[in-house]
């Protein structure tokens, strides 16, 4: 046996708990972390630019003998080329949780719907009307708008989609409610736009293309 690989899966597997914490020593800086409670961990001290330094690798049995020396030899590997594994794993976890939290992003955006933002658009103005103004409003985006756009996630909608709805509604001899339904888009964009839900307004602009 080397005098780095010192300790046998039956030592890892029979060490007992002692009054206080105590270490196995395997070689290369690792050793077998056990505590009072029985519960047992791989560990590794070493030294990175004169400061010493623990690295863990992992809870035996979880990690075994051969995967913890594992750990350890490319530890050890990137310390001889001037890597500092702590450092890296720090670096990778920050990259882990951008690319998460922008994916979370993407996900939310995808699933926030003109209806989503209209209602909420519709919470925050219901405050200063009158119930009976708030009612027509909440009516006529139900009846003329949501059916055509509302399912639709607000950056994906365009010039072209918010005048065609209108123009359905239009269709139908409803001249006046296509044009209080533009007016009502618009303002769902723009508070769309204020609180970072969608990036452009593709109601503005439309009043004369409608009858």
């Amino acid at each position: 046996m080397s005098a780095r690989n010192r300790l046998t899966e039956l030592a890892v597997r029979t060490a007992k708990p002692t009054d206080g914490p105590h270490k196995l020593t395997d070689g290369g800086g690792m050793y077998l972390l056990v505590h009072p409670n029985g519960s047992k961990y791989w560990r590794m001290d070493t030294r990175i630019e004169g400061k010493r330094k623990t690295f863990s690798f992992g809870v035996w049995p979880a990690v075994s003998l051969t995967e913890a020396r594992e750990r350890r030899d490319e530890a050890r590997r990137k310390i001889k080329g001037d890597i500092n594994p702590i450092e890296e794993k720090r670096e990778q976890k920050l990259i882990k949780a951008e690319r998460e939290q922008k994916q979370e992003h993407i996900e939310e955006v995808q699933g926030t719907t003109f209806e989503r933002v209209a209602r909420e658009w519709l919470v925050r103005q219901e405050r200063r009307w009158t119930a009976k103004h708030a009612y027509d409003v909440r009516r006529g985006l139900e009846n003329h708008v949501f059916p055509e756009i509302g399912a639709i996630p607000i950056t994906e909608l365009g010039t072209r989609e918010v005048l065609d709805a209108l123009r359905r509604i239009e269709s139908e001899g409803k001249h006046e409610a296509a044009s209080r339904a533009r007016q009502r888009c618009e303002k769902v964009f723009g508070y769309g736009i204020i609180t970072g839900q969608c990036e452009h307004n593709p109601a503005a602009g439309l009043r004369d293309a409608l009858t």
